[in-house]
């Protein structure tokens, strides 16, 4: 695997692609690339917490099976 300035290598938990809300719809694989994609020139810090508020927001407080 190579890395190029600028890409992003994220290893995450399965809980994030499954978290769901409140009509029980998944945040899925494209929704998480989603947010990696639009926040690739934000420090890795700043796209953790980007990519948290986006599953929150996305949630809606719906109960979740899985943890993050």
């Amino acid at each position: 695997l190579e890395l190029a300035p600028g890409d992003v290598f994220a290893l995450l938990s399965d809980g994030v692609y499954e978290q769901v809300d409140a009509q029980g719809r998944a945040f899925g694989e494209e929704g998480v690339a989603a947010v990696l994609r639009a926040g690739q020139q934000l420090a890795m810090a700043a796209l953790v917490d980007r990519l948290a508020r986006a599953l929150k927001d996305f949630a809606g407080g719906a109960a979740q099976a899985d943890d993050v």
